[in-house]
């Protein structure tokens, strides 16, 4: 329900229910931290997402979406270096684990080609979107991506 409401565009409502799921699961899975920081994203609490994503790349080092996610959320904190590290760490597991959906890796955009085209590359992968709630998960990665080179 929490994942749902975040989608929704009710970020803070999806927050709560993932916040009292914690408290009955003292033992939750990381995935929980990936979507508390999705939340938090929404919310604008970036300080509070990249807490929460930093934990939940930390526990599943081989997920690279808390690390897209954790990088477009260092961007919109003007954390530039730090946003460049977590694109660079999830492409080497894009590249070594698995292959995104879609036609084009969007991690793998973030270093392939200068700012400007990534920008570009990321807004047409989200047919000018603003939501990534509203959009396949595959596009949601270029959103967040696109999210990232916003503040360039």
């Amino acid at each position: 329900m929490a994942v749902a409401l975040i989608y929704a565009g009710q970020p803070t409502k999806g927050a709560e229910m993932i916040g009292r799921a914690t408290r009955l699961d003292p033992h939750y899975t990381y995935e929980y931290l990936y979507w508390l920081g999705l939340a938090q994203f929404g919310m604008g609490r970036l300080d509070e997402a990249a807490k929460s994503l930093t934990r939940a790349s930390r526990a599943d080092p081989d997920d690279e979406l808390a690390l897209i996610l954790l990088a477009a959320t260092y961007g919109h904190l003007g954390r530039v270096e730090e946003a460049e590290s977590a694109i660079r760490q999830a492409n080497e597991i894009v590249e070594t684990t698995t292959t995104l959906g879609g036609t084009t890796s969007i991690a793998i955009i973030g270093t392939a080609a200068p700012a400007a085209n990534v920008a570009a590359d990321a807004n047409a992968a989200c047919s000018g979107r603003a939501a990534c709630s509203s959009v396949s998960p595959s596009s949601s990665r270029a959103c967040a991506v696109r999210a990232f080179f916003a503040i360039s």
